[in-house]
């Protein structure tokens, strides 16, 4: 993983710890692909910061944005970069 991830992923704690901190994750991961990191290195990254966790809210809400990532979600919550096309195109 490149540290620029990294630098990323550092900010996983802080953002679960602000209001609405899924939508916060949501944000990471669409720059994340905005930037072009493929949906299976957010996910490892992911769920390495899920196993080091202690606080279940915190991975409750990590996971959840997992699956909007694999797509275990309704549609209008998928993160993909299908979905992100319209938005860059704008």
């Amino acid at each position: 993983m490149s540290s620029k991830m990294n630098d990323k992923l550092s900010v996983l704690t802080e953002a679960l710890q602000k209001n609405s901190p899924i939508e916060k994750l949501e944000q990471i991961v669409k720059d994340l692909l905005g930037k072009g990191y493929s949906k299976e290195s957010i996910l490892a990254e992911f769920e390495d910061f899920r196993e080091t966790t202690t606080d279940e809210d915190y991975e409750d809400v990590v996971l959840e944005v997992m699956d909007f990532l694999t797509g275990w979600c309704s549609p209008h919550k998928r993160l993909d970069t299908a979905s992100l096309k319209p938005m860059i195109m704008n």
